[in-house]
């Protein structure tokens, strides 16, 4: 809670750390009184950090006034990954689909090791694999870029996990019929389509953001806060 002396425009900006994962933009919902006061605050975006930093929330560039009545008021912060919300459904979907298309392999073959002297024929078995290998590359492609373009980058660990997972479908796609004996490339636990899809789905929906203080102020711009007009209010250890 926080109590500003009179109606006007006030500035809000948070002191900061997001050092936990390089490279990685997170998200939060931001409320006054329990309802978000303007639609860049659905999903406000806390760029990375090595060090603290004082982020004043803002649009176009310039701060974000928001207009606040003399007296007490309610500040809300929490995680939103909402801007992912297609990159993370096209990622579930790609994982549940290789990982049926696996095991219906698995199946084929018998369960067991791998004959590799086979000589597999796998658009007998699964007609139209070339144009589905195709079509779930292109999927995940443009999946991969909105999330580069809402993470501001392509150097995050997720973004790099995406970017390889669809490296090793392509590998897959040069020669469907050796898929049989490349199983460990399509679900295996570590280096695989399946793992590497999963680094980056866990990963767009973790948004680690530590908060020290939180400023309110009006009339003035504060850079370094050595003034705050209103108060400047200790959160200590705050993470969401």
């Amino acid at each position: 809670e926080f109590e500003v002396p009179s109606d006007g425009y006030y500035c809000i900006a948070f002191k900061y750390i997001q050092d936990s994962k390089s490279k990685m933009r997170v998200f939060r919902k931001i409320t006054i009184d329990g309802v978000v006061p303007c639609k860049e605050l659905e999903s406000y975006p806390f760029d990375s950090s090595t060090d603290w930093k004082i982020e004043t929330l803002e649009s176009s560039g310039e701060p974000l006034e928001l207009y606040l009545t003399g007296g007490r008021h309610t500040l809300g912060i929490a995680v939103n990954v909402s801007v992912y919300e297609s990159v993370l459904m096209t990622l579930k979907t790609m994982i549940a689909h290789i990982n049926d298309f696996a095991l219906q392999i698995r199946y084929l073959t018998g369960g067991g090791k791998i004959d590799r002297n086979v000589e597999w024929e796998i658009g007998d078995y699964f007609p139209g694999i070339d144009e589905t290998l195709a079509a779930m590359r292109e999927a995940l492609k443009g999946e991969y870029s909105t999330a580069s373009r809402i993470n501001g980058n392509e150097d995050s660990q997720e973004l790099t996990s995406f970017r390889t997972a669809i490296m090793l479908l392509e590998r897959l796609m040069k020669d469907p019929d050796e898929i049989p004996k490349k199983l460990d490339l399509l679900v295996g636990s570590v280096g695989s389509i399946v793992s590497e899809l999963s680094v980056a789905l866990n990963g767009f929906q973790n948004m680690p953001l530590t908060l020290d203080r939180v400023y309110i102020y009006a009339g003035e711009s504060a850079p370094s806060f050595k003034r705050a007009s209103v108060f400047a209010s200790l959160w200590e250890g705050i993470k969401r």
